[in-house]
């Protein structure tokens, strides 16, 4: 009996690739409107009827944007020092 923490096999196939790309896009979209990060996952999660797994891959992946132009902005500058 696997355990809850425990990934199913389809994890390290192209399956999950497939599956989380639309739910990624949306929530991309909706965190540019301005929307909270985990209120809005939760959200597209529920609408794509995603498991714990799932909901979790995208916690760790979705960035938002204002964080995306920081980290670029910061390596542009870094670049810059050197």
């Amino acid at each position: 009996m696997k355990s809850k923490y425990e990934s199913p096999f389809y994890f390290y196939g192209p399956y999950i690739r497939e599956k989380l790309l639309k739910p990624a896009r949306d929530i991309r979209r909706i965190l540019l409107c301005g929307y909270p990060k985990f209120a809005t996952i939760r959200f597209v999660a529920d609408h794509f009827q995603l498991n714990v797994e799932e909901r979790h891959i995208l916690t760790r992946i979705i960035v938002p944007p204002e964080r995306i132009v920081s980290r670029i902005s910061k390596k542009v500058a870094y670049r810059h020092k050197v």
